[in-house]
């Protein structure tokens, strides 16, 4: 028999959560698919950035989907040392795929939330992990390049 709290959980606030996905990231093998906010991608290259460079360095593949804006282009830069990173504004949703068999998701928008009331969820199945990535991958095949869309917000001066 297997216990349901070794195979999800549940996190509240900010802090809880990114201490979670820097040991989520620190632990992947394989695979790290990300889709984040616009702000969230600032947190991640100011929290994780040493963390997702380890991870390259490892041979873990990381892949970030994100809306390109003049706020967080910096991060966006930044975080291209160490993974690859597409421009995406259709979905708007915040969750972490690890290796094809963990998932992270948020429950809300980060702006219609306080930080100590963001909620994630986590849950260990490979089932729903791998299916959720091949959508990801099916996705990512369509969408622009993050270091061409970061170069066009430059030279638009912003």
């Amino acid at each position: 028999m297997i216990e349901p709290t070794e195979l999800s959980g549940a996190l509240k606030g900010r802090h809880n959560l990114h201490d979670h996905i820097d040991l989520l990231i620190k632990d992947a093998e394989k695979s790290i698919y990300i889709v984040a906010s616009i702000s969230e991608i600032n947190r991640l290259a100011e929290f994780h950035f040493a963390s997702l460079k380890e991870a390259k360095g490892k041979g873990v593949k990381t892949r970030i989907a994100v809306e390109i804006t003049p706020e967080n282009h910096n991060a966006v830069k930044t975080l291209l040392e160490a993974c690859d990173v597409r421009y995406m504004n259709h979905i708007k949703a915040r969750f972490y795929i690890i290796d094809g068999e963990e998932v992270l998701f948020m429950l809300l928008p980060e702006e219609e939330v306080h930080p100590t009331y963001d909620t994630g969820i986590w849950v260990h199945s490979p089932f729903f992990a791998s299916a959720l990535q091949d959508l990801f991958d099916h996705a990512w095949d369509k969408l622009e390049g993050g270091d061409k869309f970061v170069k066009k917000l430059e030279a638009k001066g912003k």
